[in-house]
């Protein structure tokens, strides 16, 4: 028997992204309205429901309601600066008046004080008193794409020149580099190497000193019937029928879909999670719950595990298109939630998830953890009901630094997600009740024969304090393998390296 057993934990507090100013000032999606819905024809309707997005049921669609309709090809919000905080009709049309970014000034810099070509609004200068009130207006579908203007010679971007183009070692485009002073941010000239020992500026944010972004140059492209749009280097887009470009038709399309589906974080992860399911059959059983499920756990958040049939698919469907945020990020507690559930575990954080998930000793258990944000709240509890406390601070067994388990014995490290992940994973679930024989199937990846919960984890939109590669399990270069050997030179530290320090608010790995 090897019939794999998961359980979802779709992370459901979403806030508007205002991390960087090209989210907030350039693509601008806090301006669109959470509760707007596309409508055929490129139309989106204002709901009274707060549930966002279409929620399938047993064959129909849920009807939403309709309040008003606004068309994304002509109403798509946008920032505009003028001289005073209500301008008339005729005065958002005049630039004497109100200006854009990428209209009235080009090719456009974040980084500068004032000039021609600096972005809205600026901070010296006579632009500065003039155009300074943001305007939320109506305008056509439009987008910005960054030309980096500087390149570095490695990949933390920390030694870089002033050049649009690769010249001698300078080969990495920097598009954004994160500073720790705002002098740096919005210098003009070349912002390089060290400051007391320090690097003045590095390719990864950090909310403890690395706070002020500096990007490249601002074009602006508007979607107009009649034009076709050429694909940028490297381009992955399938969606359009020319490898080269698109047509404004399939730009449309692109937008539309992007409106409905993606637009806010929600929405993105419903539609990811929808799509990412629909290729799972009978064969796995699958159940659902939210990071926050009240307590006792309440049936409108959670599906126990089952075959995933039609019927158990379209009650699955149902649960998570139907949830809602609800403040908080107690992932730690959430996955432990779980682990204690494959363990059979009913009374604390568990109670009202009364039917035990294993039906054959021999099954294999994950969990599937999916976040925008970082973790808070309540630790993670042990099977017993005890704090999860460190799990990984000893490079022996199941934690070893050679496969990247090991934390390194930092302080502040303790009861971390990480943590939580390794106790489900080492510990037997089964050591003293039924199905506990230790048959399970293994995996080069995954050599446990106890009964375990193996934890995926995603985390959308947090980049952490390390550089990710498609091959870092492999990589003999890169941070993973410096943290595998134990080595120097990575940029969150001084000497060894080990993971980054979570009080940092790092993603901390699981």
């Amino acid at each position: 028997m090897n019939r794999s057993h998961g359980f979802t934990l779709i992370e459901l507090m979403v806030t508007v992204a205002r991390r960087t100013a090209l989210l907030c000032r350039a693509v601008q999606p806090d301006l669109l309205q959470p509760e707007d819905h596309l409508c055929p024809g490129g139309h989106v309707s204002r709901r009274q429901s707060r549930r966002p997005g279409l929620t399938l049921e047993r064959g129909r669609t849920r009807s939403v309601h309709q309040q008003r309709h606004r068309h994304i090809a002509s109403e798509y919000r946008e920032i505009v600066y003028c001289t005073t905080n209500y301008p008339s009709a005729s005065e958002l049309a005049d630039p004497a008046k109100c200006r854009r970014n990428g209209v009235h000034n080009g090719i456009f810099k974040y980084w500068g004080t004032a000039g021609a070509n600096v972005a809205y609004p600026q901070a010296s200068g006579s632009y500065s008193t003039s155009f300074r009130y943001p305007i939320s207006v109506d305008t056509g579908l439009y987008y910005f794409t960054i030309t980096p203007i500087e390149h570095c010679s490695d990949v933390d971007l920390t030694t870089c020149t002033l050049s649009s183009t690769p010249t001698g070692s300078f080969t990495i485009p920097a598009p954004v580099r994160y500073f720790r002073t705002t002098s740096n941010a919005a210098s003009t000239s070349a912002v390089t190497g060290l400051s007391s020992g320090k690097p003045r500026c590095q390719r990864k944010f950090d909310a403890s000193s690395y706070r002020y972004p500096r990007y490249g140059e601002f074009t602006r492209t508007n979607i107009v019937s009649g034009t076709t749009y050429p694909q940028g280097a490297g381009s992955t887009r399938t969606d359009c029928a020319n490898a080269a470009s698109c047509t404004y038709e399939e730009e449309m399309t692109n937008f539309a879909n992007g409106y409905a589906y993606y637009r806010t974080r929600m929405q993105m992860m419903k539609t990811a999670t929808g799509r990412a399911f629909l290729a799972i059959n009978d064969r796995y059983r699958v159940g659902f719950v939210t990071i926050n499920p009240n307590s006792p756990v309440t049936s409108s958040k959670y599906l126990a595990i089952d075959k995933f049939t039609s019927t158990q698919k379209s009650d699955w469907y149902d649960k998570l298109y139907a949830q809602d945020t609800n403040g908080g990020t107690p992932l730690r507690q959430a996955l432990s939630r779980v682990g204690r559930h494959y363990a059979a575990v009913t009374d604390g954080i568990n109670r009202g998830m009364p039917v035990d998930p294993m039906t054959h000793s021999c099954q294999q258990n994950f969990a599937l953890l999916t976040t925008d944000g970082y973790w808070n709240g309540s630790g993670g509890r042990k099977i017993d009901d005890n704090a999860i406390g460190n799990q990984d601070n000893s490079d022996s067994d199941w934690t070893t630094r050679a496969v990247g388990a090991y934390d390194g014995a930092i302080s502040g490290a303790s009861d971390t997600l990480a943590d939580v992940a390794a106790y489900f994973y080492k510990n037997d679930l089964r050591s003293s009740r039924s199905k506990s024989a230790d048959d399970v199937p293994t995996t080069d990846k995954d050599s446990a024969t106890h009964q375990h919960m193996t934890t995926f984890t995603l985390g959308l939109g947090l980049q952490g304090l390390m550089n990710y590669t498609p091959d870092y399990e492999t990589n003999s270069t890169g941070d993973f393998a410096k943290i595998k050997t134990g080595s120097s030179g990575c940029n969150w530290a001084s000497g060894t390296c080990n993971w980054p320090d979570p009080g940092r608010r790092y993603w901390w790995p699981a």
